[in-house]
């Protein structure tokens, strides 16, 4: 079995409402769900505007419409430092006190909005540190979908689920889950607005027909289940997230003769040992 699974990052108070509505309206039409990683504040000038039914309505709808799935995407987007490998942070290496207060402070403005518990959350630019984690399970979170390449000294209490590939790059993914079609697979596929030629900002390469027709497609390939983040975490353990976890970090210091031969965009389930015989 495939998992496939769409993680939307960035929809907000002030983001492309116009492209998103229609990104929701493919999705529908095509029968797949996304997990949309909300940012729950967004600057305006010294200011932070909140998401709210005020100025986001059409994710209130498209989430009740059962089109997507709410993840919170951090606290507001905001670059607060780098990790040790020169990544830009939120989360990374600041207090606890502080991460739990925004972190906090997120959720409550999304459960608000939306109605609902929020359970999954989504560091921006996936960069989180250990202090992240331990908050965010302390907290009743169910997963946490980042990087592979946070150094954990210790298995945190949640689930984590990290981006495995691009939304451009569905066929490559599904190239590499059909060479291992005997092991349970799973793709994590994140998109941005910038993504698609449609952005009003930065146009991508990537169209709204195209990404549709990519979807199409997809659908019509054998033993692809598609499902969101918190239905992933469901099906698997935290022990089980922590392994995987483990072995891409062991897989990413492995020589590259043999790195070569394990798949890059899927998460690796499985022990090594089965990819590098296939």
């Amino acid at each position: 079995m495939i998992d496939f699974i769409l993680r939307f990052d960035d929809p907000s108070a002030t983001s492309d409402h116009s492209l998103e509505e229609r990104i929701f309206a493919v999705l529908e039409e095509v029968g797949i769900p996304a997990t949309v990683a909300v940012v729950p504040f967004r600057p305006d000038g010294e200011n932070l505007i909140a998401a709210s039914p005020t100025n986001a309505l059409h994710l209130i709808d498209a989430h009740r419409a059962g089109i997507i799935e709410i993840a919170q995407h951090g606290y507001a987007h905001k670059y607060m430092g780098v990790t040790d490998a020169d990544d830009p942070s939120e989360f990374y290496n600041t207090s606890k006190e502080s991460q739990a207060q925004r972190i906090i402070a997120g959720r409550n403005v999304l459960e608000a909005m939306f109605s609902t518990s929020i359970k999954g959350f989504v560091p921006p630019w996936n960069t989180y540190d250990g202090n992240t984690a331990d908050i965010l399970s302390e907290l009743g979170y169910t997963y946490l979908s980042g990087n592979y390449v946070t150094p954990l000294t210790s298995k945190p209490e949640i689930r984590l689920i990290p981006r495995t590939s691009h939304i451009s790059r569905i066929r490559q993914a599904y190239a590499e889950t059909k060479r291992r079609s005997w092991l349970d697979t799973c793709i994590v596929a994140i998109m941005h607005h910038y993504d698609f030629h449609e952005s009003h900002h930065e146009p991508g390469p990537m169209t709204l027909t195209g990404f549709k027709k990519d979807l199409e497609w997809l659908k019509n390939q054998p033993g692809v289940r598609f499902s969101t983040l918190g239905a992933m975490a469901d099906r698997l353990s935290v022990s089980r997230c922590w392994s995987i976890h483990k072995r891409r970090r062991i897989g990413n210091g492995l020589n590259w003769r043999i790195k070569k031969h394990l798949p890059n965009e899927l998460l690796l389930i499985n022990p090594l040992w089965l990819y590098l015989i296939t």
